[in-house]
């Protein structure tokens, strides 16, 4: 069953009534297409940032008096100031001896 279908649609493919090949027409659908994309994507950004925009200004005006969590922002500063710590206790005490010599 498979088979015929495939044979079916091969032996189709080359009854077709233009047998010619047409590049020009094929990339100047392709780029048209591929530009067409690129511009509904863009637009869909754009629309989306300005709703983003407008929506965050709003809420902003509405609630001046937001409190922000800042727990992540000390733990990653206080990893930072231990890693600190131990560069500067390996440049000054430890030293690297090199076992192959």
């Amino acid at each position: 069953m498979k088979l015929r279908t495939l044979s079916f649609l091969a032996k189709k493919g080359h009854h077709s009534s233009s047998t010619q090949n047409h590049p020009q027409r094929d990339w100047f659908f392709l780029v048209t297409t591929t530009l067409f994309g690129f511009f509904l994507i863009a637009l869909w950004n754009v629309v989306s940032f300005q709703l983003r925009a407008s929506g965050e200004q709003t809420s902003q005006t509405e609630n001046n008096t937001a409190t922000v969590k800042t727990g992540s922002v000390e733990s990653v500063q206080t990893f930072f100031d231990k890693r600190a710590e131990m560069r500067g206790e390996y440049l000054s005490t430890k030293r690297f001896v090199d076992p192959s010599r």
